[in-house]
């Protein structure tokens, strides 16, 4: 195993693991007109019309242009005004008129039985199959000729940040967010909860908590997002959908900031609708690497710390991808008999050319005190915190080893690389 760089900083104060972001003008906002909602789930892509490819590349080349001045550019799908509730009512009670008859209510969940059932009738089988693509298919023994560093998407979070008329904070969610790419255009979920184990999203923190990909997440083709949300109550026949809907996006941008996609999903034509926020990047000529172990190896992680581990690429080391985050939870997740900490997420892919830093932050709650906010999370005073990172020179293959330095412990990060399995495409 090969020795990474590292930067301890012991037991003192670090700096804060999360790096902000600086300040830069306001990208200009790139709008990319919906189709109506049935013609796209009835169409396995959705295709952008000829006018709209054109006006995006004339704002690429803009945005190239640009490509120093910011950090972001932010899509958006759909409806593009904002209305005030009386305003909405007013415009839905004025298309019922001029439409009469033919003014239909979109059923989300009948459209997605559908779509699922012209899907199993493909050639890409059930609709609710998941990725039997493992991770690390190439870090040891024989690697397959077609096997090789792509383009590659990296997403960082998932927000609602609209909810829709009937729904109130906070949300009991449950459901499942995936994406799915040309290397079996199966579901690689990102976020999967059950009924039993909702997630509940205030609207001061309505991140969901993701778990995956479990494997790089490969563009050749345009890449589906599979959104299956619901929002639990006291009856399972009254829970309400937050969002059913799939959508297609190419991953045109070739610029290395982060990039935010707003979808908006209209439950009726016209009428309110929840608001999703994916942060995402596309990394060109990248690897996949598996954080495949943290491990105490010397001294203990004691009961009053949390901890937060992350791991950012140097080429977006403005945006986190967050491994690990037990802020708020009773205790950290470690293995009582192996001393391994229990990951959220574990694959991304890093340029080979670039490098991935890995940030452990530990910090104490003993003796903080927890309140509960007026949307029923926890709020919590400021505690001291230490921090230390690695960083790794990205590899076609094997696997990379290096610590961070806590104070109070030592935790030994382990890193698999494998090149991306293009085995089954053209």
């Amino acid at each position: 195993m090969e020795a990474a760089e590292t930067k301890g900083r012991g037991g003192g104060e670090g700096r804060k693991c999360r790096r902000e972001e600086e300040e830069a003008p306001a990208a200009k906002s790139r709008r990319v007109d919906g189709q109506d909602d049935e013609e796209r789930m009835n169409n396995s892509m959705f295709e952008e019309e000829e006018e709209e490819e054109d006006e995006e590349e004339e704002e690429e080349e803009e945005e190239e242009e640009e490509e120093d001045e910011f950090r972001c550019v932010e899509l958006v799908f759909g409806e593009e005004e904002e209305l005030d509730p009386v305003q909405m009512e007013e415009k839905l009670r004025q298309v019922k008129l001029e439409l009469k008859h033919k003014y239909t209510e979109v059923d989300e969940e009948e459209q997605m039985r559908r779509y699922h059932t012209s899907w199993d009738s493909s050639r890409y089988g059930p609709f609710q199959r998941t990725t039997s693509v493992p991770a690390m298919r190439y870090t040891h023994g024989p690697i397959a000729r077609y096997a090789r560093c792509d383009r590659t998407l990296q997403i960082f979070t998932i927000q609602v940040v609209r909810i829709k008329k009937d729904l109130e904070w906070p949300l009991h969610v449950y459901g499942l967010v995936a994406v799915r790419d040309s290397v079996d255009h199966n579901r690689n979920l990102l976020f999967h909860r059950t009924r039993d184990d909702c997630q509940i999203l205030t609207q001061k923190d309505s991140f969901l908590e993701l778990t995956g990909p479990s494997r790089a997440i490969l563009i050749v083709d345009p890449v589906e997002f599979d959104v299956e949300l619901k929002v639990k109550e006291r009856r399972e026949s009254d829970d309400q959908i937050l969002s059913f809907q799939l959508f297609g996006q190419n991953g045109v941008f070739d610029v290395k900031q982060s990039v935010m996609l707003v979808r908006r999903f209209h439950p009726i034509m016209l009428g309110w609708y929840s608001k999703l926020k994916f942060t995402y990047a596309v990394l060109n000529g990248a690897v996949e690497a598996t954080i495949c172990r943290v491990k105490v190896v010397r001294g203990s992680w004691t009961k009053e710390n949390r901890g937060r581990i992350v791991c950012t690429t140097s080429s977006i080391d403005h945006e986190d991808f967050v491994l690990l985050d037990s802020q708020d939870a009773e205790t950290m997740p470690i293995g009582s008999d192996d001393d391994v900490i229990k990951l959220s997420r574990r694959v991304v892919t890093v340029e080979l050319s670039g490098q991935l830093t890995v940030c452990v932050a530990a910090t104490q709650i003993a003796g903080k005190r927890s309140t509960r906010d007026d949307d029923g999370g926890i709020a919590q005073n400021e505690a001291p915190s230490t921090t230390d990172e690695v960083r790794f020179r990205p590899k076609k293959s094997g696997e990379s080893c290096a610590t961070c330095e806590l104070g109070f412990c030592r935790v030994e990060i382990t890193v698999a690389w494998s090149l991306l399995n293009c085995d089954n495409i053209a």
